[in-house]
């Protein structure tokens, strides 16, 4: 969402373009998040007692993340951003990953293998 509030939108050229391009993208995400986890909590499907390591992660990589792209500029974020969302893209066209391996059973723990993979996979 970010490169194309960038790329097609004027409004978005600006000093501080790439920055609230950003934030509009992060509340989107947030309003999608929400509504899943309702759905996720009307069919209980969340599990809180392995949740806080990936909750963790997050926090603290969304933190490291905001500061150095406050550090690196505004056309650097839009570039990069822009970079990074068409190689992936074009990465998911070329080999699409559909399987679902070592999945967690409901009420399973995890092992630290899938501990290291979670984090790794953040």
């Amino acid at each position: 969402m970010v490169p194309i509030l960038i790329v097609l939108c004027p409004s978005f050229s600006g000093e501080t373009g790439a920055y609230q391009a950003t934030a509009i993208a992060l509340a989107s995400d947030i309003l999608g998040s929400a509504v899943t986890t309702i759905t996720y909590a009307k069919h209980k499907n969340i599990d809180l007692k392995r949740g806080w390591i990936m909750l963790t992660c997050i926090l603290t990589m969304s933190t490291v993340g905001s500061y150095v792209a406050w550090l690196a500029g505004n056309v650097v974020l839009g570039s990069f951003t822009l970079f990074l969302t068409f190689f992936i893209g074009i990465r998911f066209l070329i080999k699409p990953d559909t399987s679902r391996e070592n999945t967690v059973g409901k009420g399973e723990k995890l092992d630290w293998k899938g501990v290291a993979i979670s984090l790794f996979s953040v």
